[in-house]
C-alpha cells in the first residue's frame, strides 16, 4: 500500500489521486474512482510519498463467472501532482478552469479548459460535454474534446514506484488530436417496464495525437459496446455485453458473452456464463490473435452471515489462432471470524498456471485496518 512517486518535494494540496481499472487490450478507462486525502490514502509531500488505507490490486478479472487470474482489466493508481524541481530553473504559467450550468432541470452543459506553458510543457486542451437526465437512473451524455501540443507523456511504475518508466507524448510541437464520447444508460423503471434491468452503450473516438494528463493515443482508435442486464424475479438474473475495439494499426478485439445467476436457494446460487473473444494483433506476438469460447459455472454457498464458500469450474469448448485454452476449476471461502477479524482465500489450477490469494484483515472503524495477505498469479512458481 506504499507508493513512491516519482518527484520529491511536492506542492502541498496539489496532488488528486484515483484508481482506474482500464482494459488491457485497448486502454479503455472502465471505472475511475477519486480517493478522499486522509481518508483513502495519506501523503508525505516532502519524501514524495502516498500511503493507501486498503490494499490495491494490480488487476481484475474480466467477468464474474469466467475469469482470467491473471486479470482482464488493469487496476492503476493514477497521481497527478505538482513539484517543485531542485536544480532547474522554470519559466511558463500554467492556468485553466471549469464552468458549468444546468439548463434545465434535466439538461446540463460544461465547458472546460486548460493551458500549460513552461520550459517542460506545452499544452492546450479542451472539451465541451451535455449531460441528459431523462430518468432517475437514465441518462445520456455526449462529450467533445481537443488538445493541441507535444503532451506532457506519463510514468509508469509496476513495482509500486521501485522502477520507472518514463513515456515521451505522443503528439508532436504542431500537432492535435480529438476525442468524442457517447454514453447512455436506460433504466427499465424508468420506462414503466415490468421487469427490472438496464440497457447501456457507450461509443469513443480517438485521434492520434490525443493526450490527457494520463493517456497518450498514438493510433487513431474506436471502442463501442452495448450490455443488458435483467432481473425477472428474486431468483433470476441474467445478462448479455459485447464490446468492440479498432485501431488504425490493424488490432482489434471482439469480446461478447452472457451470464445467469439462478438462487436455488436462500443460500444457494448457481451461475453459469457463456464468452466468445476474437482478437487481432499483426504488430504483437502470435499469442495476441485468434478467437477463443469458454464455459463457465460457478456455486456460491453461504450457510451463515458469517461463512460463505465457493466451487467453481471453466472450459475452452473452442480455440483458434495463437490464443491459449483457458481451462480452470478452483474454490473460495471468507469467513468473518470475529467483530473485526475477516479471513478470505481462493485457490484454482488451469492451463494459464496455478493461482492462489489471501487476505486475513482487521478492521477498527473507517480509518483503521490491519492486513496479511498473499497473492500467486499464473506464471509464477509456489516458493520452495
Amino acid at each position: 500500500s506504499v507508493y513512491f512517486l516519482q518527484h520529491q518535494d511536492i506542492s502541498l494540496g496539489s496532488e488528486t489521486v484515483s484508481v482506474e481499472i482500464r482494459d488491457r487490450d485497448t486502454g479503455r478507462v472502465i471505472e475511475t474512482t477519486a480517493l478522499l486525502p486522509g481518508r483513502d490514502y495519506e501523503i508525505n509531500p516532502l519524501q514524495g510519498v502516498v500511503t493507501l488505507a486498503q490494499p490495491l490490486s494490480g488487476s481484475l478479472g474480466g467477468g464474474t463467472v469466467i475469469t482470467d487470474p491473471s486479470g482482464e482489466y488493469d487496476v492503476h493508481l493514477v497521481v497527478n501532482y505538482e513539484y517543485s524541481p531542485g536544480a532547474l530553473d522554470l519559466n511558463g504559467l500554467s492556468y485553466g478552469g471549469r464552468a458549468e450550468v444546468w439548463a434545465t432541470d434535466a439538461l446540463r452543459l460544461g465547458v472546460t479548459g486548460i493551458v500549460e506553458t513552461t520550459d517542460i510543457a506545452d499544452q492546450t486542451a479542451s472539451g465541451v460535454d451535455l449531460h441528459f437526465q431523462f430518468g432517475e437512473n437514465s441518462f445520456a451524455e455526449l462529450e467533445y474534446a481537443a488538445s493541441r501540443g507535444p503532451g506532457f507523456g506519463s510514468s509508469f511504475s509496476p513495482d509500486g514506484g521501485l522502477t520507472i518508466t518514463n513515456t515521451a507524448s505522443a503528439g508532436t510541437t504542431a500537432g492535435t488530436g480529438e476525442a468524442y464520447e457517447a454514453r447512455i444508460q436506460i433504466d427499465l423503471a424508468d420506462t414503466g417496464a415490468t421487469t427490472p434491468g438496464t440497457v447501456s452503450g457507450y461509443f469513443e473516438r480517438r485521434t492520434a495525437g490525443f493526450s490527457t494528463l494520463d493517456h497518450e493515443t498514438t493510433d487513431d482508435e474506436t471502442l463501442w459496446g452495448i450490455a443488458l442486464s435483467l432481473t425477472p424475479n428474486d431468483r433470476l438474473s441474467w445478462g448479455a455485453y459485447y464490446d468492440s475495439y479498432d485501431s488504425a494499426t490493424g488490432k482489434q478485439n471482439r469480446e461478447g458473452g452472457v451470464e445467469l445467476s439462478y438462487a436455488l436457494t436462500p443460500e444457494t446460487k448457481l451461475a453459469f456464463a457463456v464468452e466468445h473473444v476474437d482478437k487481432s494483433n499483426p504488430a504483437g506476438p502470435p499469442d495476441q490473435t485468434g478467437s477463443r469460447t469458454d464455459l463457465a459455472a460457478r456455486l456460491t454457498v453461504s450457510p451463515t452471515d458469517t461463512v460463505s464458500y465457493s466451487l467453481f469450474g471453466q472450459t475452452t469448448l473452442q480455440r483458434a489462432g495463437g490464443l491459449g485454452s483457458n481451462d480452470r476449476i478452483g474454490a473460495g471461502v471468507t469467513v468473518k471470524l470475529s467483530e473485526n477479524w475477516s479471513l478470505a482465500g481462493e485457490i484454482s489450477d488451469g492451463t494459464l498456471g496455478t493461482a492462489a490469494q489471501a487476505m486475513l484483515s482487521n478492521e477498527k472503524g473507517d480509518h483503521d485496518r490491519t492486513y496479511f495477505g498473499y497473492r500467486l498469479e499464473p506464471g509464477r512458481t509456489l516458493p520452495g
